[in-house]
């Protein structure tokens, strides 16, 4: 029998953002399904802009609010997406 692996991942923010409506201090993203890879897959190493697109589409934020993340907290959604890869095994 194989465990079942998550298909969200909380990220608490460290440095929580205000925005207009609420004080975000977590963020929930989804495991990326074939569809939003192949819309928003970064091309390579360098390529923040798309796998920012990809982190809007995974979370649900708007661009506007991804790119107000501090910088640690972003790699912690990047963590997370890569987390989504490794094996349970």
């Amino acid at each position: 029998m194989t465990e079942q692996r998550e298909k969200t991942k909380t990220i608490d923010l460290e440095f929580p953002i205000q925005l207009a409506d609420r004080l975000l201090e977590q963020v929930i993203m989804t495991r990326p399904t074939m569809g939003q890879l192949k819309k928003n897959r970064p091309k390579g190493q360098e390529d923040l802009e798309s796998e920012m697109r990809l982190f809007c589409s995974l979370t649900r934020l708007k661009m506007e609010e991804i790119e107000m993340l501090d910088y640690d907290d972003y790699t912690r959604l990047q963590d997370a997406y890569t987390s989504f890869r490794r094996s349970t095994e």
